[in-house]
């Protein structure tokens, strides 16, 4: 019996699905006060803002039964500034609400927030900087004692000797 050709299989996506995110300046945020807890959604706000996100206003939400924070949205439209605004918040889901004003968020402070994520810094991301070489191949130990002190390692230099009896014999498995 002979059995069909198989179609080709689709290629594999490099990294799964694209999550859509815009820059924070681009997110018009209103951060309401879910819980009751006097000072979140102000709290909440200026760290915003501080992150470079356009805060519009704050407030209280209609109710101050929310455990769990939320980012209300109107349409799909809104996804890159909701996907934005998600990554500076642990345990937050969204929540479409055709009747918001298109272009604005919603976030909905819940009594589980305990503030925003720890920011990045493009300081700590990058590699630190190297120390500038000498014009002579080699090292001093007051040389490599400063570059350790200085890359936050060994504090002491020692010297380097041979122990030529250990690479003298076969090698082991």
């Amino acid at each position: 019996m002979t059995l069909p050709k198989a179609s080709p299989a689709p290629a594999p996506s490099s990294g799964g699905a694209q999550v859509l995110t815009t820059s924070p300046s681009k997110v018009k945020v209103e951060v309401l006060n879910g819980s009751g807890a006097s000072g979140f959604a102000g709290q909440a706000a200026a760290g915003l803002a501080s992150r470079g996100f356009d805060v519009t206003g704050t407030g209280d939400a209609a109710s101050f039964a929310y455990t769990n924070s939320v980012i209300e949205y109107s349409s799909s439209a809104d996804l890159a500034e909701v996907n934005t605004l998600k990554k500076e918040l642990s345990q937050v889901t969204d929540y479409q609400d055709a009747s918001l004003k298109p272009g604005t968020v919603e976030l909905i402070l819940g009594s589980d927030f305990t503030g925003l994520n720890p920011q990045t810094s493009a300081a700590a991301a990058q590699p630190s900087p190297t120390p500038s070489a000498s014009p002579s191949p080699s090292a001093s130990a007051s040389g490599i004692s400063s570059l350790a002190q200085s890359a936050g390692g060994i504090t002491a230099a020692a010297p380097c000797v041979s122990d030529s009896s250990a690479f003298a014999g076969p090698l082991s498995p």
